[in-house]
């Protein structure tokens, strides 16, 4: 079982405990450590989970309600990359409801969590700034701007202010301060997750009217 992030980060980024392999992708860092920290916040299946191939699906972690998009989680692992449809959406185009709700990012230095709106500001102003910025729509095939996870992690934490609500610094995994940052991280997590419990006792309380 991965107790915190800080210990996820130390096994698996850098992947020296795997002699060499390829380093797990994100894919992993969402199956074996952030789904049960989730279930253990909200404990819903969610409806995707890494739907990779799968169009019009709004995130790697999604909530639907209704038959449609709730609330949808993006987990980056070490780099910020996106598919020209992610970026053409999820960046370029203004329209909210066809964004992820929340932005989750790993790298070795340690975690962001950032709601998506938050995120998608800083990655703009970092590739406007940069000149990387594209004019137009991607094309099929290509990418948006990347940017390291830890780079960003080094940006945010110029700022203590930020850094204090966004930055989860990587720490000496079964230590007081990565127990300390753990539950800093979970009490986060739980807030930029509000929506969806919202959602849930609201459905609640209406099936105990219906009775």
């Amino acid at each position: 079982m991965i107790a915190t992030y800080s210990d996820y980060i130390q096994r698996f980024i850098p992947n020296k405990m795997l002699k060499g392999s390829y380093m797990p992708g994100e894919h992993h860092f969402v199956a074996v450590y952030l789904l049960p920290k989730l279930f253990h916040i909200y404990p819903e299946v969610p409806d995707y989970v890494n739907p990779d191939g799968t169009k019009k699906i709004i995130g790697d972690i999604v909530y639907y309600k209704d038959g449609k998009h709730h609330f949808g989680i993006e987990a980056k692992l070490t780099t910020i990359r996106m598919t020209a449809g992610e970026f053409n959406a999820w960046i370029r185009l203004e329209d909210r409801t066809k964004h992820p709700n929340v932005f989750l990012a790993v790298g070795t230095q340690g975690l962001i969590l950032q709601t998506w709106s938050r995120f998608r500001a800083v990655y703009r102003a970092i590739a406007t700034e940069e000149g990387r910025m594209p004019r137009r729509r991607l094309k099929s095939g290509t990418y948006g701007p990347q940017l390291s996870v830890n780079k960003l992690v080094t940006l945010l934490g110029k700022s203590p202010e930020i850094a204090d609500a966004e930055v989860f610094p990587k720490c000496e995994a079964a230590s007081v301060e990565s127990d300390m940052q753990e539950a800093r991280f979970e009490r986060a997590l739980a807030a930029v997750l509000r929506p969806l419990a919202e959602v849930r006792a609201a459905q609640a309380c209406s099936r105990r009217k219906d009775f």
